[in-house]
């Protein structure tokens, strides 16, 4: 759970950072298993909080400072894998991790002056046990592009790594700067089952290949060489080297030879012509294209990149192969060379030209492949631009090949593995416009329609304004009014339905256009069809309420919604306990901004604007403060306003009841979006102001949290005081209530009476009242994730 955990928060907060890490520093409340910080933000001081976790999987950068970690996790670990590391470094950062005050650069000089000398590994006598990973259960160990200064430092140093490691059954040193002629320390490990070699220059083959005989037990061999120019490695006498590969490693079952000459040429085709093929014939047309493998067959042969065309070949032996001569060799190149820069380079821009010019026998897959490769690279600008390209085409197929349902069911499956919308911002119109085409379309699969809508949705989530406004021109509106029609006609409320309420929730949120096409296109006769077919819909009806509360924050449209019908509706909804408080609270929104307005707004005899606010005030005092929320708000602005209505106390009640809740249920989200907009301000100023009791314990409840808040994100220095801080501020509040509840039992009655009778003078004078001004006021600034 921990680990998923983990995985989320860096999907959606970013790379991980010291901060985060200091969440999991103790492995009685939260145990890790896994995790990678090779794209992370984590310094030497963050990863000390990993050293008391369990973790069986590390990956992240090389870095002097991770050795102490590494060796603190010895005897859990099972997979590790370094990346990227620079030899020299500066002393000073080393004497901490309780080095010679020399430093390793100090080692490191000395290695490359006695070289000539000593042994290589002479020179770590004093501080080689600081490198050895000390491991016993490690089987995984990924050393990838490791840079290190000097042959012989770079071998002694991998040797004194791997000496401890006799259990280690997966090897990889793929793009690391040593030498394997002079690298001679595979005797240890011969339980070995996979070795990665890849893209380590090699110019004696026959010393390599006797350095590596004595991994009897080898099933995987990588060998391939890639680079910028992707120009095959030429060996010499290369058929023979295969043949020794194949006989010093009989029980091998995978190998990559991509990015060289090691596949050979192929032999000349043999020609008969006689009328029908003897068996010696036979025999030979069926003999294996690749020299050096004949009498063998391998489950994967790498062959992208290779010379002579080695992957377009017939009879090659193996049951996958890697390559660019068809779509499935190109499948595969993408994921198996995830960790092969240019290679994957290479394999992605032969995805494109099939994207461009033939076609994709699995999107899903393609893209998958995609994603992670995008994912691996963050910054890797050809890839990323590579990736983006062939999400381009993928929109343009759809748009092509629209009437084929089984073509639009993969390619909208393909994309719900996107991280919607920003993965696809860069052609966000085009997709939009694919997406309605489609949902006008008549499929007689409906899947189709409900992965459409499901798109479109996310897409119009957590998008600006621009984007909203561009949705609805493009007719969104009216398409999910179309479908909601359809829907109403044959009696099915089903999750498109829902999701066609939920899109118009999210493209009208702070869009005035919108929330006008919704209203001309006839949406509030839709809205009380469903609402009479469906009213035990919970899911439904929070959704159209959503929509409401949209279209009463603005200001020229409000009038539209001040009919009898309308407000009957929105008031006798303020007793619903649909979806919790939701549909309620709804209801009670767009009451408050219809009151906003003034009494002289309120153009209806029945029912009459004091009912309402009676019922509004009846209905907030029901409301458990702790309600757990399915709402998002992205800003606090429209409340605030609402906040600031003295006027009328049951808006303002609504508003600061809406403050107080969020920030107690979410903290962590909405007191510092309260802080960013004004809201101590406001909230300071109801205090001290003439409103009701009730209204101003609200909001000095909210100011309380937003300083317990304040106190809990202080220094590391001040934790301690501010959990006690918060829990005698907790107690003292609950102990104030409990103090309060008799006397608020006893006041109550004298309370509401006196309200009502506010209420009444209020109602009398209401023509010397003050409009309370002009507001763009808001119930739901937010929308909805499904």
């Amino acid at each position: 759970m921990c680990d998923r955990m983990v995985d989320i928060l860096t999907e959606e907060h970013g790379p991980l950072t010291d901060d985060i890490l200091a969440m999991f520093s103790n492995s009685q409340a939260a145990q890790l298993s896994c995790i990678d910080l090779r794209h992370s933000d984590v310094t030497c001081e963050g990863l000390q909080a990993l050293r008391c976790q369990p973790l069986t999987e590390l990956s992240m950068h090389c870095q002097w400072s991770c050795f102490p970690v590494i060796k603190a996790l010895h005897r859990t670990l099972r997979s590790l894998r370094l990346d990227k590391m620079a030899a020299v470094v500066d002393p000073i950062h080393l004497r901490p991790l309780g080095l010679y005050d020399r430093g390793i650069s100090g080692v490191i000089s000395a290695g490359l002056e006695q070289s000539r000398e000593s042994s290589p590994i002479s020179v770590f006598d004093e501080d080689s046990q600081f490198f050895a990973l000390t491991c016993p259960n490690l089987r995984k160990l990924v050393l990838q592009d490791l840079k290190l200064v000097g042959s012989p430092l770079a071998e002694s140093f991998v040797k004194i790594m791997l000496s401890p490691l006799g259990r280690l059954t997966h090897l990889s040193l793929a793009g690391t700067s040593v030498q394997l002629e002079q690298l001679d320390c595979f005797g240890t490990l011969t339980g070995l089952v996979s070795l990665n070699i890849s893209n380590i220059p090699i110019s004696d083959f026959p010393t390599v290949l006797q350095n590596l005989s004595c991994l009897s037990n080898l099933r995987h061999l990588d060998l391939s060489q890639g680079d910028e120019d992707i120009i095959p490695v030429i060996y010499n006498d290369s058929d023979n080297y295969l043949k020794d590969i194949m006989s010093t490693f009989p029980a091998l079952v995978s190998l990559d030879l991509s990015g060289t000459n090691l596949a050979g040429f192929e032999s000349p085709d043999y020609v008969s012509h006689r009328m029908e093929a003897t068996k010696k014939e036979k025999k030979k047309e069926e003999r294996s294209s690749i020299p050096g493998l004949e009498g063998r067959h391998l489950e994967f042969l790498g062959l992208l990149g290779c010379a002579y065309a080695a992957c377009s070949r017939s009879n090659i032996p193996a049951s996958r192969v890697t390559g660019d001569a068809n779509a499935s060799q190109v499948l595969l190149a993408v994921h198996v060379y995830i960790d092969n820069h240019w290679l994957l380079i290479k394999s992605l821009n032969d995805l494109f030209n099939l994207f461009r010019f033939s076609t994709v026998p699995n999107h899903r897959i393609a893209l998958e492949a995609i994603l992670a490769a995008m994912k691996n690279y963050p910054a890797d600008s050809s890839i990323q631009i590579a990736g983006r390209a062939m999400i381009s085409l993928l929109i343009k197929a759809m748009r092509e090949h629209q009437p084929e349902q089984t073509m639009m069911r993969n390619a909208c499956l393909t994309l719900c593995h996107l991280n919607l919308p920003d993965a696809v911002m860069f052609c966000y119109e085009r997709l939009v416009d694919v997406l309605l085409s489609m949902l006008r379309h008549d499929y007689r699969d409906e899947f189709i329609h409900r992965l459409g809508i499901f798109l479109l949705n996310c897409l119009a989530c957590q998008v600006d304004g621009k984007e909203k406004e561009l949705v609805g021109n493009m007719g969104a509106v009216d398409t999910m009014l179309s479908i909601i029609e359809r829907k109403l006609k044959g009696g099915d409320c089903d999750d498109v339905l829902e999701v066609a309420w939920s899109t118009l929730w999210n493209v009208t949120d702070e869009t005035p256009s919108n929330c006008h096409k919704f209203m001309i296109k006839g949406g509030m006769e839709l809205f009380l069809q469903c609402l009479q077919k469906f009213n035990d819909k919970p899911e439904l009806l929070r959704n159209m309420m959503g929509l409401m509360g949209n279209i009463a924050e603005v200001d020229w449209l409000r009038p539209k919604l001040m009919c009898e019908e309308y407000v009957n509706v929105f008031s006798e909804l303020l007793e619903s306990t649909s979806d919790g408080i939701e549909v309620s609270y709804n209801a009670c929104g767009v009451l408050s901004h219809l009151c906003f307005d003034g009494p002289q707004a309120w153009m209806i005899p029945r029912p009459s604007r004091s009912e309402v606010l009676a019922r509004m005030e009846q209905a907030i005092n029901r409301w458990p403060i702790n309600s757990k929320r399915n709402i998002n708000y992205r800003s606090f602005e429209p409340i605030l306003r609402l906040v600031a209505y003295f006027e009328t106390p049951q808006v303002q009640h609504w508003a600061v009841w809406a403050l107080c809740n969020l920030t107690a249920v979410s903290p962590e989200k909405y007191c510092r979006l309260l802080e960013r907009e004004g809201g101590r301000e406001a909230l300071t100023r109801v205090v001290s102001s003439q409103s009701y009791r009730r209204i101003r314990e609200l909001a000095q409840r909210t100011l309380n949290q937003l300083d317990i808040k304040d106190l809990s994100c202080s220094s590391s220095s001040g934790q301690e005081e501010s959990s006690e801080h918060v829990a005698h501020a907790n107690e003292g509040m609950e102990a104030e209530e409990d103090e309060e509840v008799e006397e608020r039992m006893s006041e109550e009655e004298e309370e509401e009476e006196d309200g009502r009778e506010e209420e009444d003078d209020f109602l009398e004078d209401e023509d010397q009242r003050p409009d309370g001004g002009e507001l763009d006021g808001d119930l739901d600034n937010g929308f909805v994730i499904l």
